[in-house]
């Protein structure tokens, strides 16, 4: 398959919509059948894009923490005041909560993680020194571990 393809392109966007779409409508299990089904596709078609449900999971998973990021991120935000920055990105995070909720259940832990991740990639391309990225990494990760254990975003202080 030629992933540069505009068909495999639409296709590609087709899936994941579908598998998202039926997330948000309350299905804790989507099965390779169900939304094969939705977007009247077949599954030869699913398999040629994903090897496994649980691939699309992570790649619809990455797609909406990319999109909040893209929302609230910005490497000035970060290094003129780190602590409003977390701030931002946890009240983004809890804005669509619901969202967080269905996609990660209760496994705050990888959505954490995923986050952590997507902004190493970022800092890393804007040389952003080994200390500085250890301090973002610790308010984060702290600030997001608060909100997954007490479900509690008014802790968080700005």
């Amino acid at each position: 398959m030629n992933k540069n393809d505009l068909r495999f392109q639409k296709t590609e966007a087709l899936i994941k919509s579908t598998y998202f779409s039926l997330k948000k409508r309350g299905s804790t299990v989507v099965k390779v059948k169900d939304l094969c089904d939705t977007a009247m596709i077949n599954k030869t078609t699913f398999y040629a894009h994903y090897e496994t449900i649980e691939h699309l999971h992570k790649a619809v998973c990455i797609d909406f923490v990319t999109k909040i990021l893209t929302q609230t991120f910005s490497i000035e935000k970060i290094q003129n005041d780190i602590r409003t920055f977390v701030y931002s990105i946890l009240n983004a995070f809890v804005e669509e909560m619901a969202t967080v909720e269905k996609l990660y259940g209760d496994d705050m832990h990888t959505l954490i993680n995923d986050i952590e991740t997507l902004l190493m990639e970022d800092f890393r391309q804007h040389s952003v020194d080994e200390d500085y990225e250890l301090s973002i990494r610790f308010c984060i990760g702290g600030a997001f571990r608060l909100l997954a254990l007490e479900k509690n975003p008014t802790r968080i202080q700005k």
